[in-house]
């Protein structure tokens, strides 16, 4: 994270017409209006909320705090800053608690990731959070209510436009955040002992990148187009420690397989007698129900 970006989301917070390339002209206009040493103080408090916040120092967070900022920072949601270092600073002052922070947090999750789902341009994300951040009353009042109705008038997808959107959503496109959606989705069964995230599990195709003759009989006459579709979506996605030895063995074997892991993703296929368009679909409908209570509205 670069000084620049600091001191931009820091003038953001004074004027959300800012752009990036004019930084220093906000600098220059915030300096005229206010002291010195006033200014470096600023600056030096602000600097440190910024570190905790892209998690460059866990220094006076707590822990639901401190996860909450790893998983915005998952999805790179640095256009939140600009709010989120002014809702640190009420926590300082005493008109905010952590807490309440920690659910408006996870209202932010639930936007950006319903938003990113959704294929909403992220071209206006920078100035909403920085109204926000503008607003005294958000900050001495109601956090969570007033983050929320803010967010709602902003395009936040409603669970209809969401649901479908997930399910055919190419999320192996970005395996980094595949891999961080599948491990919400598997802790959020809520089994008393989750498998714990080593670099020894991964995530696996049911349906193989590379189809061998008895899965394009498995899929159908249109394979090659279920294959192109279906994928990398939620549905034919899983996590599981034998990645390598299931490769693109027939589902028959991998079914077995997969179902007998301690992974409660893996064990919702043995639902499924065969493995294809329909399959794919049906089991990504059923991780979207999921979802919808993960990153709520």
């Amino acid at each position: 994270m670069s000084l620049e970006i600091f001191f931009w989301r820091y003038c953001m917070m004074q004027d959300s017409r800012i752009r990036k390339d004019e930084t220093y002209k906000g600098i220059q206009e915030i300096t005229k209006r206010r002291k010195s040493l006033e200014m470096l103080q600023d600056f030096a408090k602000f600097s440190i909320y910024y570190a905790q916040i892209a998690g460059l120092t866990r220094k006076g967070l707590e822990k639901p705090l401190r996860e909450g900022f790893k998983r915005l920072n998952q999805w790179k949601v640095t256009v939140s800053y600009t709010f989120l270092m002014r809702a640190m600073d009420a926590i300082a002052k005493g008109d905010v608690k952590q807490d309440d922070l920690v659910k408006v947090i996870r209202l932010i999750e639930s936007y950006i990731i319903r938003r990113a789902i959704c294929n909403i341009p992220t071209n206006r994300l920078s100035r909403i959070f920085a109204e926000m951040s503008k607003r005294d009353d958000f900050f001495t009042n109601d956090l969570y209510q007033n983050t929320q109705n803010h967010l709602l008038c902003n395009r936040w997808p409603n669970d209809e436009d969401f649901v479908p959107a997930f399910v055919q959503f190419p999320l192996y496109d970005s395996p980094q955040r595949a891999n961080w959606v599948l491990w919400t989705l598997e802790r959020a069964f809520g089994g008393k002992e989750p498998p714990k995230n080593t670099r020894r599990i991964t995530i696996e195709h049911i349906m193989p990148q590379t189809l061998k003759e008895a899965w394009e009989k498995e899929l159908g006459d249109n394979w090659s187009e279920v294959h192109d579709k279906w994928l990398h979506t939620v549905g034919n996605l899983t996590l599981t420690g034998y990645n390598p030895s299931l490769a693109n063995k027939p589902f028959s074997e991998k079914k077995t397989a997969l179902t007998e892991s301690n992974f409660a993703l893996s064990k919702s296929i043995q639902d499924f007698e065969v493995w294809n368009e329909d399959s794919i679909r049906r089991r990504g409908e059923q991780l979207a129900e999921l979802a919808l209570q993960v990153w709520k509205r």
